[in-house]
C-alpha cells in the first residue's frame, strides 16, 4: 500500500485533538457557526473523477443543522450507518473549518435563511472519538485508503446553493493526509482549516469502509 494513502487511527485521533484544542483556545468551548445550506457530494460519487469528466456530477444541498442532527442520533450499527455518520461529520467539519479560518472570504447564500448553530467542542470530540472507535473495529490500527483524487466544490461557491457551481475542482486525499501528518510532527502552526483536510480523509475512510461487511 502506498504510504501516502495510509494513516494510523491513533494519528488521525491525535491530529483531530490538536486542531480542536487550538480552536477551543482561540474561540471557546462552544462555537456559534453560521448555519444554512451547503453543497455536498455523496461518497459514492465523490471519487468518480473519470466517470464525470464530461458529465455533471450529482450535487445535493445539505443543511448544517441536518448534518448535526444525524450525528446526534447516535450509532445505529452496521457499515452503512458508519458511512452516513462519516459523511455527516465530514460536512460539519468542512463547514466549521471554512467559517472560522482566519481571512476566510466564504459567504452564505443570502437568499436562504441561515440560522446560527451552537456547536460544542466537547460534543464534537465525543462524536469523532466514537466514529474512530468504529473505524478501528473495521480497519484495525491503520487505515489504508483505496482512493486519492476527488471532486470538490470551490470554496467561494460551497454555500451558494441556489445556483449550481459552473465548475468543480479536483483535490487529492494524499495531499490532505500530508498536511495532517505534518501537523502530527510539528504543532507550531494549527489552523481551523485543518478541519477541511480531516473532512477529506473521513470521506475517503467512508469510501473504503464500503468494501467491508455484508451490507455493501
Amino acid at each position: 500500500m502506498n504510504d501516502s494513502l495510509s494513516m494510523s487511527v491513533a494519528d488521525l485521533k491525535r491530529v483531530f485533538v490538536i486542531v480542536v484544542d487550538g480552536i477551543e483556545e482561540d474561540h471557546g468551548e462552544v462555537l456559534c457557526i453560521e448555519g444554512g445550506f451547503y453543497w455536498s457530494i455523496s461518497i459514492d460519487e465523490f471519487f468518480k473523477i473519470y466517470e464525470y469528466i464530461d458529465n455533471p456530477i450529482p450535487l445535493a444541498r445539505r443543511r448544517l443543522g441536518d448534518s448535526l442532527d444525524e450525528l446526534r442520533r447516535g450509532h445505529r450499527g452496521g457499515v452503512d450507518d458508519l458511512i452516513r455518520r462519516l459523511t455527516a461529520l465530514a460536512g460539519v467539519l468542512q463547514v466549521m473549518g471554512l467559517r472560522i479560518s482566519p481571512g476566510s472570504d466564504v459567504h452564505s447564500d443570502s437568499s436562504r435563511e441561515c440560522e446560527p448553530l451552537w456547536i460544542s467542542i466537547g460534543e464534537l470530540s465525543s462524536i469523532f472519538a466514537q466514529s474512530m472507535d468504529r473505524v478501528q473495529e473495521i480497519f484495525g490500527d491503520r487505515i489504508d485508503l483505496d482512493v486519492d483524487y476527488f471532486w470538490a466544490v470551490p470554496f467561494d461557491c460551497i454555500f451558494e446553493t441556489d445556483e449550481r457551481p459552473a465548475e468543480l475542482t479536483i483535490g487529492q486525499v494524499s495531499e490532505s493526509l500530508e498536511w495532517l501528518q505534518n501537523l502530527r510532527d510539528d504543532v507550531s502552526r494549527v489552523l481551523p482549516y485543518y478541519l477541511v483536510w480531516i473532512a477529506d480523509v473521513l470521506r475517503a475512510v467512508g469510501h473504503a469502509a464500503g468494501g467491508y461487511g455484508p451490507e455493501r
